[in-house]
C-alpha cells in the first residue's frame, strides 16, 4: 500500500512535479506556522481588476469576471495555490492507476480536464475564506470611517455645497482627499474654508459636512 502510494506519487512525471510543488508549499505554511514569517505575505493584493490591459473590452470583460468568479482577489493568492495545487495533487495521485500507463503526452492532455475540475474545487472551498475575507474588510472600512467622523476638513475644491465637492483631511503623511457635500442649501463653503465630518452616505461613499 505505502509503495503504491509512493509509485502514485512520483512514478509520473506529471504526479511528481505536483508532488514536489506539494512539499514546498507545505514547507512554506510550516514556516508561516511557526512564525517566521508574517502572514501578511500571503496576500500579494492580486485585483481582479487588474487584469484588464490594452486590447478587446469583450475579452477584459471576460477574465475579470473568470477570476473574480474563482475569487482572485478576495482571498489571499497562496491560500487559492494552496487550496488548487492540493487538489491537483490529490486527483492525479487517485486517478494513477487509470492514467499511470499512459505517455507523457496522453498525461497532460488527462491534466486538463483535471485542472478545470481543481480550480472548482478551489472556488468552492475558498468561498466560506471569500466571505470571511469581505466581512472583515467591511468591519475594518466602518471602524476606518468612524474614526473619520469628527474630524476636522479643508475644502480643496472651489466650492462645497449640496451638490457636492471636495475636502482634505490632513495625515501623517499625504491629506487624504474625500468627496463631500453639505445638508443645508443656505450653507456653501470655499475654498480653504475648514470644516468638520459629521456623517457619511454608504452608498454613494460621500461625506457630509458642516462649517467648522
Amino acid at each position: 500500500m505505502v509503495i503504491d502510494f509512493f509509485n502514485a506519487c512520483v512514478a509520473s512525471p506529471v504526479n511528481l512535479v505536483l508532488s514536489v510543488l506539494l512539499c514546498v508549499t507545505g514547507l512554506y505554511w510550516l514556516v508561516v506556522i511557526l512564525g517566521a514569517v508574517g502572514i501578511d505575505s500571503l496576500d500579494l493584493d492580486f485585483d481582479a481588476g487588474d487584469a484588464d490591459v490594452d486590447g478587446d473590452v469583450g475579452a477584459h470583460g471576460f477574465v475579470g469576471d473568470t477570476l473574480e468568479f474563482l475569487n482572485v482577489g478576495r482571498v489571499p493568492i497562496l491560500v487559492l495555490w494552496s487550496v488548487l495545487l492540493l487538489s491537483l495533487w490529490a486527483i492525479g495521485v487517485l486517478a494513477y492507476p487509470v492514467f499511470g500507463g499512459w505517455g507523457l503526452l496522453f498525461q497532460l492532455l488527462f491534466f486538463v480536464p483535471v485542472l478545470l475540475v481543481s480550480l472548482i474545487v478551489m472556488k468552492l472551498v475558498t468561498m466560506p475564506i471569500a466571505r470571511m475575507v469581505k466581512t472583515m474588510e467591511a468591519d475594518s472600512e466602518a471602524e476606518s470611517n468612524l474614526k473619520l467622523l469628527g474630524r476636522r476638513c479643508t475644502v480643496s475644491s472651489l466650492t462645497v455645497d449640496t451638490r457636492g465637492g471636495q475636502v482634505e483631511v490632513a495625515t501623517a503623511g499625504a491629506p487624504l482627499k474625500l468627496h463631500a457635500r453639505t445638508r443645508d442649501e443656505s450653507v456653501v463653503l470655499n475654498k480653504g474654508d475648514e470644516a468638520v465630518l459629521v456623517a457619511e452616505d454608504d452608498e454613494s461613499r460621500v461625506y457630509y459636512v458642516a462649517a467648522f
